[in-house]
């Protein structure tokens, strides 16, 4: 049995809150390797079937795509510039992942050549989603346009990591003051204390309270 790592380890994100960077992003290669050796092997078999090819390639993405959201989990509620730029390195790696997966046409002929009348509905439906999705990737354009199109998505994940940066960034700088105790009850003591050293920084009375996680959550969650 493979060993399980810090990314899928327990039901809370303990363990990957305490991982190194590099020891994260070892995980995901690991997890990337694994998955792209399983479609290699599907690529090879000479009679397909669900069994032998959509359902591993389904497991494989599966675990990566769950060990690796709980990286993004985590950085949704406890956003550090360590972590987001562990989360930006690694949506690199799963981005030319996809790239070179979307380049693989066996693959792309073999789903095709899976017999499908002894599938059920929702079967067929995930080999059409499979095929659907080669389509969307280019495999059907010439190879020079693929590669035009990897770039394109390349930079448009940059875009996208930029522009999530952005919005952390204008989180962190949105405050919501408030001077009237009464609005404050129900809200835990270490909020408020947070908040009232906010505000005395910006030499104001009353409460300086963030709109981030995991503090807003539990802000809403409690005030009456």
């Amino acid at each position: 049995m493979k060993p399980q790592g810090v990314l899928l380890a327990g039901e809370d994100l303990r363990a990957i809150a305490t991982a190194s960077p590099n020891g994260i992003l070892a995980e995901l290669r690991r997890y990337i390797s694994e998955t792209n050796a399983v479609v290699r092997v599907a690529m090879r078999v000479a009679q397909p079937s669900w069994e032998d090819v959509v359902q591993p390639i389904e497991e494989a993405f599966d675990r990566q795509e769950r060990a690796w959201g709980r990286v993004w989990a985590l950085k949704s509620v406890r956003s550090t510039p360590a972590l987001q730029r562990v989360v930006e390195q690694g949506d690199q790696l799963v981005q030319a992942q996809t790239s070179w997966y979307g380049r693989q046409r066996r693959l792309y002929d073999v789903l095709e050549r899976i017999p499908q009348e002894k599938l059920s509905v929702a079967q067929r439906r995930t080999i059409e989603l499979y095929l659907r999705n080669f389509q969307q990737l280019g495999i059907h354009l010439p190879p020079r346009q693929q590669r035009a199109l990897a770039v394109t998505r390349r930079q448009l994940t940059r875009l996208t990591t930029r522009y999530a940066k952005n919005i952390l960034a204008a989180m962190k700088r949105e405050m919501v003051y408030c001077d009237d105790q009464r609005r404050t009850a129900g809200i835990p003591a270490d909020i408020l204390q947070a908040a009232a050293q906010r505000a005395a920084t910006v030499k104001k009375s009353g409460w300086l309270f963030s709109v981030q996680q995991p503090e807003y959550g539990r802000m809403m969650a409690t005030a009456n």
